[in-house]
């Protein structure tokens, strides 16, 4: 494991519509138009602080629990790992 790889560490996980079972706390997919970024805009996450963060990001589009990035050049990769740590710590506990 690399030195990120402890932040996808999976969460058991039972919400919504979403199948039961593990799902990583932070994870990307790369798309052909854009970045999706999953776990740093969950619902959970709003009481702690996220909006504020995202609205900080930069050029993203806003999902429920995922944000798109065009480009990595668009945004304050500051405040991405902001983002990161605060899912983090607030769905895991802190490292």
């Amino acid at each position: 494991m690399g030195a990120v790889d402890h932040r996808l560490r999976a969460r058991a996980h039972a919400h919504g519509s979403r199948p039961r079972g593990e799902w990583p706390v932070v994870a990307f997919s790369p798309r052909k138009a854009s970045i999706s970024l999953y776990g740093l805009h969950e619902p959970h996450l709003r009481e702690h602080g996220v909006d504020e963060l995202v609205a900080q990001l930069g050029k993203v589009k806003i999902g429920v629990g995922c944000l798109w990035v065009g480009r990595l050049s668009t945004i304050d990769l500051d405040v991405l790992a902001s983002l990161v740590d605060r899912a983090w710590v607030h769905t895991r506990g802190a490292v």
